[in-house]
């Protein structure tokens, strides 16, 4: 006889809605905690700030499909930025995403260029851009050309001489890639000499872009040297006595004003190994070299050079290993900015850009609490950027006066012109002979 027992009425298993109510406001209450504390930690995470008398402004996020951004420069009004997607250092894993963006953020454009974009400068004397792909192996070069017709906007550039092959001549065979882009008020394109396989190699190449025949068709990038990695240099720190350099990983470069109370008028390189800032005083025949030695190593640098103006910085996001990838976007900075302001991208520590001191090398932060700042871009207050002249600096060479991608050949044009007044002329001669 088996026994059965009865729980009490007030012991009765609750209903299946009394426990589904229960439920909810557990859940609801778990869901309010967190909440509550994600609130809590995103209100005491650090945000951007930047030295007292500026005020700094998130102008835009890259666009869907671009991350990993890096590289930024100034064409004819707009701002371009290089977004490095899953690209690989040595050729692969996809495309880049070049974003065109008005000053204001607004973004107007985009290209998907072949493999990865780590350098990207502006010619405004050709109208185009010029972006170095590749900062380890398997480099090479393109050009974008926004006002070319639809398909002949980006054009593709072999290097002439392989840095990376084995019948390379000594000075030009780095063993490595290429990295950041200038260009002087000349139209003169220097190329910085990325992750150096030897040290006998260039730092930096001068560069000769010869279009291709076609629109379509692969231009050629010819190559020569300036100064080697292991070149003797200046102490700048001390300012007496001589170093020997020992570059290992060259990334940016850029023109120093002629203004600047230092080493105005000439080229200067990052080591982001070496820690240092190079500084050849006539980048053309590498020489008049000065090496100061920094904390850390810098990414981008930049000079400003008028008073007021803003400078744009590329936040690339929180560190990811590929295939994750970070979230990027575009800040300003605005305020009393004199000219021959130092400002460079803190490699060392990569949520700052620090102004550096050129009589010492000292660096100090002067925005902070980004996350990886990047590229940099200075124009002043009326919207502009200075075309910075090199000393020592010749107009372009003849070879790459032409320009690919739909873009007008200055030289033909005016003979073209010539000739039709010419002719003009002629015949205007021909009927005044005959009315006599």
């Amino acid at each position: 006889m088996s026994t059965h027992s009865v729980a009490p009425e007030n012991h009765r298993p609750a209903s299946l809605a009394s426990r589904l109510a229960l439920a909810t406001l557990v859940v609801s209450g778990l869901l309010g905690a967190g909440g509550q504390a994600a609130t809590a930690v995103a209100a005491s995470a650090p945000q951007p700030s930047v030295t007292h008398g500026f005020t700094i402004t998130k102008v835009a996020d890259a666009p869907k499909g671009a991350s990993n951004c890096d590289d930024l420069t100034f064409l004819n009004g707009n701002l371009f930025m290089g977004c490095q997607n899953k690209t690989l250092s040595n050729g692969g894993g996809g495309d880049s995403t070049l974003v065109e963006l008005s000053p204001a953020g607004t973004v107007l454009k985009s290209w998907s260029i072949k493999d990865k974009i780590d350098g990207l400068a502006a010619d405004p004397l050709k109208h185009y851009l010029i972006a170095s792909l590749n900062e380890d192996a398997n480099t090479h070069l393109a050009t974008i050309t926004p006002s070319a017709p639809s398909g002949q906007q980006v054009t593709y550039y072999t290097y002439s001489p392989d840095p990376r092959a084995a019948s390379t001549p000594t000075a030009l065979r780095t063993g490595g890639g290429t990295d950041q882009v200038s260009v002087d008020s000349s139209g003169n394109v220097l190329i910085t000499a990325s992750h150096a396989g030897t040290s006998t190699g260039t730092a930096v190449f001068k560069v000769v872009l010869v279009p291709p025949s076609s629109p379509t068709g692969t231009g050629v990038a010819k190559l020569s040297p300036t100064f080697l990695d292991d070149a003797t240099a200046a102490n700048g720190n001390t300012g007496s006595g001589t170093v020997k350099l020992l570059l290992g990983d060259v990334d940016s470069g850029a023109i120093v004003p002629a203004s600047s109370p230092r080493f105005g008028g000439s080229y200067v390189i990052t080591d982001q190994t070496a820690l240092e800032l190079v500084f050849a005083s006539n980048i053309f025949k590498g020489t008049g070299l000065t090496v100061l030695k920094t904390t850390f190593g810098l990414d981008d640098i930049v000079w400003t050079t008028a008073p007021g103006g803003t400078l744009y910085i590329v936040d690339k996001g929180a560190t990811a290993i590929l295939p994750k990838t970070s979230a990027s976007a575009v800040y300003k900075v605005t305020g009393p900015f004199v000219p021959n302001t130092v400002l460079a991208s803190n490699d060392g520590v990569g949520d700052q850009v620090v102004t550096v001191n050129l009589a010492n090398g000292k660096l100090t932060p002067f925005v902070q609490h980004l996350q990886t700042t990047k590229g940099l871009v200075y124009l002043a207050s009326n919207g502009t950027q200075t075309q910075l002249p090199l000393n020592g600096s010749t107009s372009t060479p003849s070879s790459s006066s032409g320009s690919s991608g739909g873009s007008s050949n200055t030289g033909l044009i005016i003979g073209i012109i010539v000739a039709a007044l010419a002719l003009l002329g002629g015949v205007a001669y021909w009927f005044a002979r005959r009315g006599k």
